[in-house]
């Protein structure tokens, strides 16, 4: 009895260091000629950070920063500690965002052992522990990066608190809603995108109301708690928005297809959606600014994992019509907050210029690579042989 319960605990230890694993992989990818890959720096990058976080050290510290059209000032306030201590150069200026993007490969592995199971998230994780939309973003100095951290750890504190009720485990804790709350009102200062998030959670709370209001009845007012408090910590951007609304003309100058679109002509909107949806297997993001121009998010081997992790999804979100009767399983839940959360993330790109934007839709990229590892899942569980779940694993990664 004995020796199997030092077994187990060993086991238990081994699983509690993957996430730091996957951390320190992750870094070590980001930070490795940090100085010269990519090479030279972009006047954005220098804009960033000489002249709006170098305000933060200057005392001129703000919610909302007017320079380059609006920044909101969170990333900017993080970066200042890096100036100060490394000063202008690529440490000081590019390692925020190197740690950033390394801190969301863990969070991606616990978010889809919530979800899905540990195959999903461990494979996930890796997928994006070496993806070129991952890497680019996180070894440049721009807040994008900062927003898949905060988008991932809202997603899974909220599902800590959403799984483990449902399934009546004591982890459970009350405050795990608060946390989520705690994260998404912290996103509305690091991009305009994030304005997306809470949409993303009120859709698929509706999603519950429609297909299980026994469990819609349980949770409604502590979900109504977690929005009030995201309210009151986003509410101070608000206002101060309110207060200088000439900051925030970039967004009126992206919306092209939209401004279009209520002038009646809604062939450029058209245009961008499927230029968008196609960036995952065919053209991908157009620009050369902080990517290899048309080079799409997958290769041939990774789309086909990811339009059938689509397809999966699709199955089991709409799998409660055909069972109208009995309670959603939670594959059906989990499968319909994924698409949800994938769907609001590259909705910015389908209103604005240019479309496939790999900055525009990255609120959508944890969510991507989760739905690229779901066929390893569906697979795994139909073989029920981890060998072929490891080999498919190792082709999509």
């Amino acid at each position: 009895m004995t020796r199997s319960l030092s077994i187990f605990n060993y086991q238990l230890s081994i699983k509690s260091l993957i996430p730091l694993a996957l951390f320190i992989l992750a870094l070590a990818l980001r930070v490795w000629q940090l100085d010269t890959i990519p090479p030279g720096w972009r006047d954005d990058e220098l804009i960033n950070s000489l002249v709006i976080s170098q305000k933060t050290l200057d005392g001129d510290i703000a919610l909302y920063y007017s320079d380059a059209s609006g920044h909101e000032g969170l990333y900017h306030i993080l970066n200042a500690a890096f100036l100060a201590t490394f000063g202008a150069g690529a440490m000081g200026i590019r390692l925020l965002s190197a740690i950033l993007g390394a801190l969301t490969v863990p969070l991606t592995y616990l978010l889809g052992r919530k979800l899905f199971d540990d195959w999903v998230g461990l494979t996930a994780a890796f997928a994006l522990t070496f993806s070129f939309w991952s890497l680019m973003y996180s070894r440049i100095g721009l807040r994008h990066i900062l927003m898949p951290v905060l988008v991932t750890a809202a997603f899974y504190f909220f599902w800590r608190g959403f799984r483990e009720r449902e399934t009546g485990d004591p982890a459970g804790r009350p405050y795990d809603y608060m946390l989520t709350a705690v994260f998404t009102g912290l996103s509305f200062y690091t991009y305009f995108a994030s304005r997306g998030l809470p949409l993303i959670l009120l859709a698929f709370m509706g999603y519950v109301l429609l297909f299980d209001r026994e469990r819609f009845k349980q949770e409604w007012r502590k979900w109504g708690m977690m929005l009030g408090l995201t309210a009151v910590i986003a509410l101070p951007l608000f206002i101060t928005l309110s207060r200088q609304p000439e900051s925030e003309s970039r967004v009126a100058e992206l919306a092209v297809p939209l401004v279009e679109a209520r002038a009646g002509n809604f062939a450029p909107l058209g245009e961008h959606i499927i230029t968008t949806l196609s960036m995952f297997h065919a053209t991908g993001d157009g620009e050369w600014l902080y990517n290899i121009p048309n080079r799409p998010v997958f290769g041939i081997i990774g789309a086909l994992f990811f339009w059938t992790g689509v397809l999966i999804a699709l199955y089991y979100t709409f799998k409660p019509l055909a069972t109208r009767h009995s309670r959603p399983a939670h594959e059906s839940l989990a499968s319909a907050f994924l698409l949800l959360w994938w769907l609001a993330g590259i909705s910015p790109a389908f209103i604005s210029v240019p479309p496939a934007s790999l900055g525009h839709t990255i609120m959508a990229q944890t969510a991507v690579y989760l739905i690229a590892a779901l066929p390893i899942w569906a697979i795994g569980r139909w073989v029920n042989n981890r060998w072929v779940t490891l080999a498919l694993a190792a082709l999509l990664v």
